[in-house]
């Protein structure tokens, strides 16, 4: 410890200590997003493992979104909705995807389930 300090000394290095890299309020919230996305993902698997791929359906868990989300979109704007929906700019990315196989995918599936 000594040397430290004397070689500091000599360098004439300063070193600014962070007090905290993040708040605390935003490490609870991103503490209750990962909850969520982990809530989620069960549900999402269960019902649209036919539909998406493991890796977007931790997209749309990450998202915050559920399936019930998803059926309620559908029903009140269709497929439009859908793709508004999931390719809709966060941070000037989109929400989920704006990949038109994998929304139309999601589509039929929801016509069909309607049938």
């Amino acid at each position: 410890m000594k040397a430290l300090k004397e070689l500091m000394g000599t360098c004439n290095l300063q070193i600014k200590m962070v007090t905290s890299a993040f708040t605390f309020q935003s490490a609870v919230y991103h503490v209750n997003h990962l909850v969520t996305a982990h809530a989620l993902r069960p549900q999402l698997e269960a019902t649209l493992e036919s539909v998406f791929s493991k890796g977007m359906i931790v997209k749309v868990a990450d998202a915050g979104i559920s399936y019930h989300h998803l059926e309620l979109v559908f029903s009140r704007r269709g497929g439009k909705g859908l793709r508004t929906f999931l390719g809709e700019a966060v941070s000037s990315k989109p929400r989920v995807t704006r990949n038109g196989k994998i929304i139309d995918s999601l589509v039929a599936y929801f016509t069909s389930a309607s049938s």
